[in-house]
Formats: C-alpha cells, structure tokens, sequence
C-alpha cells in the first residue's frame, strides 16, 4: 500500500528480514550498510515524509543482494509515488525488475509485481499494470490475493475495461 505505509509485502507489512539485517551491529556482506536504516525508513514514511522516506528505502535496498533487496525497493518506489515524484518510482522499479532469479509467485517476486504494476498505473500505462500482474499468475500468490485484485480492478477501470 502506498501512501505512508512501507508496503513490503502483500500484506502492507515492513519485512522481518529487512528489519533484522538493519539492526545487526556488525552487517554481513550482501546486508544492509547501516543499522536501523529500515526502522527510520519505516518511520519516516509513517510520518508522511515520503520523498525522505524513499531515499531512506534505496539505501536499504543498497546495501542488500538479489531478493532481499527487492521489498526495500518496492517501499521505495511506492514512496515515490506518494511524494508525487513518479519519475523516480519508475527508475527505482525498473532496478528491481532488473533483479535477477525472483520467482514471481514468490513473497518477493508479489511484492515486486505490485510495486512495478502500481508504478506503471501512476503512470498512466494500465496495460502493462496489467500485463505485470497477469505474470504473477492465476491465482494470485499467496498473501496477495487482495492486493492484487485490487491494483487489477484499478488497471482495468484506468484501461476503460470492465473487470
């Protein structure tokens, strides 16, 4: 959910395993650069600060490799978008697109798809929101029926198609 919740995953909830890398004292290689760098993302976007909330997300997403960087750049990008700054919604999700081996039935690969399909109905391209979720399967991945129903329901009135 965008808007001043991190959307992490389907469910609207900042990952566990992005909150325990940030919060090591001593971060492994491929894990976050800086402690609590996820605890004052999520924070600043509870406070309505999204553009600083956003950046706050990419550092994150930084400092992490291959699928767990993924829920820090969808919270990212949805980030942008609620700062109005859809241009860097679209860099920060063709950066997660670019991820390499995220299956999208995936907890990752649904958070990614609802991420790049939100992006792109922002910015008034509901065909490939809808080719997006389409790639998620049928049905939705677990978790993120209703999110997708949902992000699809929107993309289809955005296309002029009945649902």
């Amino acid at each position: 959910m965008h808007g001043g919740t991190p959307a992490c995953n389907a469910t609207g909830d900042a990952p566990a395993s992005v909150s325990r890398c940030c919060t090591r004292s001593s971060p492994r290689r491929g894990e976050c650069a800086q402690p609590g760098e996820a605890d004052r993302a999520a924070r600043l976007a509870s406070h309505g600060e999204h553009a600083a909330a956003a950046a706050a997300w990419e550092h994150v997403g930084a400092g992490l490799r291959g699928a767990a960087a993924v829920a820090p750049l969808a919270a990212a990008a949805r980030e942008w978008l609620a700062a109005g700054r859809d241009a860097d919604a679209n860099r920060v999700a063709r950066v997660a697109e670019r991820i390499a081996h995220v299956d999208p039935r995936s907890p990752e690969g649904a958070v990614r798809g609802l991420a790049i399909a939100e992006v792109a109905l922002a910015s008034g391209d509901p065909q490939r929101a809808l080719a997006v979720l389409r790639a998620l399967g049928e049905p939705p991945p677990a978790g993120a029926e209703s999110p997708v129903l949902a992000l699809r329901g929107r993309a289809y009135c955005a296309a002029g198609r009945p649902a």
